[in-house]
């Protein structure tokens, strides 16, 4: 730590918040930074901080590890200080929009001082209700902070950073899985070029139901409860040895993807039903990420990261840890 505290972002973060470098490290580590970490990351996150002038320790700006590393977290405060602060930030309405007396979607228009037209961006409750339990319980709030941070990062084009929301959302989206097999009907990915026939345009495609085929099949392949059912799937759509030949090469592009992830789950099912060995680790490691979750998203996040491990444990272990997520929520 001895180094780290001469880095000039520290010292000026540690006196700005009227704190001792050491002990502003320490608060640092303790309220904004994942649970493991490195110094180097440590000596980022808090140029980052730095650089946008926002407030680690009241979490205006935080630190959570996803895929690709650690990245930056900005709560709905962090993005309106942001916006206040800019010298052409001009203001900021919502406009909610109904269907039946429910509320299906929010727009948010900012302004700026040095344009004739404001900047709008609307979000849809049904893309955003799968972030967690406050979005069932406060729809309107959450989509006004989701709409608030979107046009504020295409209003003044700040970079580098996210919402809460935003992050989750990225984790959940699957990565390409690097696969072992060239083939496939083993999953790999296609190789359009070459292909013994041409594929169809999309735009007829889309003209003939082709849509409908798509969702069809698409639900077939995610719905298959064996490999057996699922390679009948693609092999009753390969022809001349061109897989989903019917389909428009971006559409089989994306039924291969299904398939894909649907292979990868069945084959490890026959691994899901095993007692968890340290179910004791498990537990403790949860109790510590919960002890420095400050929002209920990060909680969330924390309760959907462990499901598949919990449900693993003993019954009794498995009620112990219910009852953690319980009070981490009150």
């Amino acid at each position: 730590m001895n180094a780290i505290v001469k880095f000039d972002a520290v010292t000026d973060l540690a006196a700005k918040y009227g704190l001792d470098a050491s002990a502003f490290v320490l608060t640092m580590k303790a309220v904004a930074m994942p649970a493991q970490h490195s110094d180097q990351e440590l000596v980022s996150c808090l140029l980052v901080a730095h650089e946008h002038g926002l407030n680690p320790l009241t979490k205006e700006i935080y630190f959570m590890r996803g895929k690709a590393g650690i990245q930056p977290i900005v709560g709905v405060d962090g993005w309106i200080r942001k916006c206040n602060e800019h010298p052409q930030f001009d203001g900021v309405e919502f406009e909610e929009h109904r269907d039946g007396g429910n509320i299906t979607a929010m727009t948010c228009r900012m302004y700026r001082k040095d344009r004739g037209r404001p900047i709008s961006v609307t979000e849809y409750l049904d893309e955003c209700s799968a972030g967690g339990p406050v979005w069932k319980t406060h729809p309107k709030r959450m989509l006004r902070n989701r709409t608030y941070c979107q046009a504020a990062r295409m209003a003044f084009g700040f970079a580098g950073i996210m919402e809460p929301d935003e992050f989750q959302q990225w984790q959940d989206t699957p990565e390409p899985i690097a696969l072992e097999s060239a083939d496939p009907r083993d999953g790999a990915q296609l190789n359009i070029k070459g292909e013994a026939r041409k594929r169809p345009a999309s735009g007829a495609f889309k003209e003939t139901g082709g849509a409908e085929k798509f969702n069809a099949l698409t639900a077939e392949i995610e719905s298959a409860a064996t490999l057996d059912e699922l390679r009948k799937c693609y092999d009753a759509f390969c022809l001349d040895g061109m897989p989903w030949a019917t389909f428009p090469s971006g559409w089989a592009r994306l039924l291969q993807d299904a398939y894909h992830y649907r292979m990868k789950a069945l084959e490890q099912d026959d691994n899901t039903d095993e007692p968890l060995a340290d179910q004791d680790g498990l537990i403790a490691a949860i109790e510590e990420s919960l002890a420095i979750a400050g929002t209920p998203d990060e909680i969330q996040e924390i309760i959907d990261s462990n499901a598949d491990l919990v449900q693993r444990c003993s019954p009794e272990n498995h009620r112990a840890i219910a009852e953690m997520y319980e009070r981490a929520m009150q």
